[in-house]
Order: structure tokens, then C-alpha cells, then sequence
């Protein structure tokens, strides 16, 4: 496992976690007038308990909150990561 990296897909209205360049994770939300409803946390099972569900939480809500955008977690693997890491911000677009 060489290079890992979360990309925005909008057209299938996820973010994905690429494993050197392959989609072994994804995080699906529904866009609800600007904010981000995020409903499903999914990584690939042979590549569980590295991290790579983390990196995907954390790259997805630092790319949301880059770019203003409000999200709802809704996926318990999310709400418990947003639980545990308070410090990184709220789920409000700043203003």
C-alpha cells in the first residue's frame, strides 16, 4: 500500500478512498440544499482496523469544511469520529 488519497466523485455523490489508485472505500452523502447529508461509511474489509476508515472521515470533513460546506453526519462511524475529534471543528460552514 503505497498511495492512499480521498477524492470528491460529486457525479456519484461520494467521496472515495482511493488505495494506489484503486476504490477500496467510499462515504456517500445526499446534497440537501448545500449541506452535506453523509449517510454511509464503507472500506474495503481485508484493509479494515489500518486507519484507512480515519483518513477517510478526516480528508472528507477537512475537504467539506474547505470549501464552506455544512454536513449532517448520520453514518455512526462518522458521528463517533466527529465525537472524538471535536477539535477539528464544527459541522457549521464558518461565515
Amino acid at each position: 500500500m503505497d498511495e492512499v488519497s480521498v477524492v470528491h466523485n460529486p457525479d456519484k455523490s461520494r467521496y472515495e478512498l482511493l488505495v494506489d489508485g484503486e476504490l477500496h472505500g467510499l462515504i456517500d452523502y445526499v446534497d440537501r440544499r448545500g449541506t452535506f447529508i453523509l449517510t454511509h461509511t464503507e472500506v474495503d474489509p481485508h484493509l479494515r482496523n489500518k486507519g484507512l476508515g480515519e483518513r477517510l472521515v478526516h480528508d472528507t470533513l477537512a475537504d467539506l469544511r474547505a470549501n464552506d460546506r455544512a454536513f449532517v453526519p448520520t453514518c455512526p462511524f462518522i458521528v463517533a469520529y466527529v465525537r472524538r475529534h471535536r477539535d477539528e471543528g464544527s459541522t457549521a460552514p464558518s461565515t
